[in-house]
């Protein structure tokens, strides 16, 4: 999308690459118990393995010591990239940036419900509200590089 937005500074591709790893990720957390009910696990296989996960728990949804530590590792790793990607935008591309900053806060704010819910895979799809949505929104307008 940046060709679309617009940008000057080359550095702007490295900020796209990490908000666009923090949102993939952070929707994999999301959907990972809708995910297992159909069979599917989109969850790294070698991340899995460091932290003991079996497939068959992941798939039953077994709420496992392992299995929360591997849900709560990869949302630190997810804000982590949220932390890097604002890092990286430059300056100059800040406005032209204004809907890449959106969709990054709106998926930030999904991954800290993810969070604030214990990291848990209750089933129930974590999502933010319209209101929500548009207080980041407005945030995000007024926000300054």
């Amino acid at each position: 999308c940046l060709s679309v937005f617009g940008y000057t500074n080359k550095h702007s591709e490295e900020y796209a690459r990490t908000l666009g790893n923090a949102v993939q990720l952070t929707n994999i957390l999301r959907d990972a118990a809708a995910d297992a009910k159909i069979n599917r696990i989109y969850i790294a296989l070698d991340e899995m393995q460091k932290y003991g996960v079996k497939e068959e728990d992941l798939l039953s949804l077994n709420q496992t010591p392992q299995l929360k530590a591997l849900l709560a590792a990869q949302a630190a790793k997810a804000q982590e990239y949220y932390n890097q990607a604002r890092a990286l935008l430059p300056k100059e591309d800040f406005k032209a940036m204004l809907a890449a900053r959106a969709m990054g806060n709106i998926y930030e704010g999904i991954l800290k419900k993810f969070i604030f819910n214990g990291c848990s895979l209750s089933g129930k799809k974590i999502k933010l509200s319209k209101l929500e949505k548009l207080l980041i929104l407005f945030k995000t307008w007024r926000e300054k590089p």
